[in-house]
């Protein structure tokens, strides 16, 4: 009987998770010429933080040669990332959703006031510590999502890692990295 119920909470964690990424798809990048209005946030190593002017983040980027870094002045966190993905932001129903784009494996972060998805099993432990704050993970063979909350916020970080040792590796770096205030 409790096999059967777990398997039906999973059952709709992946209903769940099909109709968010039928709904809100992942966009691939869209390149702007310098001092064109962008639709969204675009950070890359080698120019500054270009949003459009409705937009209502404060960000900031500081290029290296390897890694970005990334402050949400809005959602009061920072990260360190790869330099070789792309930054974009979007507002769901949920909150914001910052996708740091690659054709590999896309990582991104839901913050909001609600969930940005469902997980009847969600329980915080101490077993994985994000900026000192208790975790819960749900990990499968595709993606490995981890949700903590921090000053009335939710955070989902959702790392779709296609199950590659890599891709995992740079996700347990970013969380590292993760800084809130």
């Amino acid at each position: 009987m409790q096999q059967n119920i777990t398997y039906f909470f999973l059952a709709l964690v992946l209903i769940a998770s099909t109709f968010y990424i039928l709904k809100y798809p992942i966009k691939k990048p869209v390149f702007v010429k310098q001092g064109s209005p962008s639709p969204t946030l675009t950070i890359s190593p080698t120019t500054t933080t270009q949003a459009s002017p409705t937009a209502t983040n404060s960000a900031q980027a500081t290029p290296s040669p390897s890694s970005q870094s990334f402050t949400s002045t809005d959602d009061n966190f920072s990260i360190s990332y790869d330099s070789s993905r792309k930054l974009y932001q979007d507002t769901e129903f949920s909150g914001r959703r910052y996708t740091l784009y690659s054709s590999a494996g896309n990582i991104a972060i839901h913050v909001g006031k609600i969930w940005s998805w469902t997980s009847p099993l969600r329980k915080f432990t101490n077993d994985l510590m994000v900026a000192n704050q208790p975790t819960y993970v749900y990990d499968i063979p595709t993606q490995t999502i981890t949700d903590f909350q921090f000053n009335g916020k939710d955070f989902t970080f959702q790392c779709v890692h296609n199950g590659l040792a890599n891709i995992k590796s740079e996700c347990t770096q970013i969380l590292k990295s993760f800084k809130l205030f």
